[in-house]
């Protein structure tokens, strides 16, 4: 399995990451936790693992660890799933940070109330992914799983 580590720096790195997995349409979430401060984090951090399909058709999994977290959003209804990434998701940068938006409302967002209409969004102050290829023929780690 081969494995690569990539910090989000700006919104070139993050457009390059999702046009390497199809903006994540064909995703799933399969993890989601936030350390907070409780002595033993310096700052709030989340992070998020997600199965995806790249473009090459092979499926890897993504770590997202979003560093200094300032706000978050993590919801389910019948109508929003906090599993299959239907919608794709949304990496905006902004003045202070960076947005993950694992539910966007719209295709390309341009405000931070656009992506806080989002029903799941991490806001932090960095972002890096952690990205491991998945052995196809381990049942473990297929889409179906």
């Amino acid at each position: 399995m081969t494995s690569e580590e990539l910090r989000l720096a700006d919104q070139p790195d993050a457009d390059a990451l999702l046009k390497r997995f199809y903006d994540f349409y064909d995703g799933l979430v399969v993890g989601f936790t936030l350390e907070h401060l409780d002595g033993r984090a310096t700052e709030p951090v989340a992070r998020i693992r997600v199965e995806a399909r790249a473009d090459d058709g092979t499926w890897a999994l993504l770590a997202f660890k979003v560093s200094g977290v300032t706000s978050f959003l993590f919801g389910e209804s019948p109508r929003v799933s906090n599993v299959v990434l239907s919608l794709g998701i949304g990496i905006h940068f902004r003045a202070d940070g960076i947005f993950i938006d694992l539910s966007p409302w719209n295709e390309r967002p341009w405000t931070e109330e656009d992506v806080r209409k989002s029903h799941q969004y991490v806001a932090g102050r960095e972002c890096t992914v952690e990205i491991h290829d998945l052995d196809p023929t381990d049942p473990a780690h297929t889409p179906d799983h």
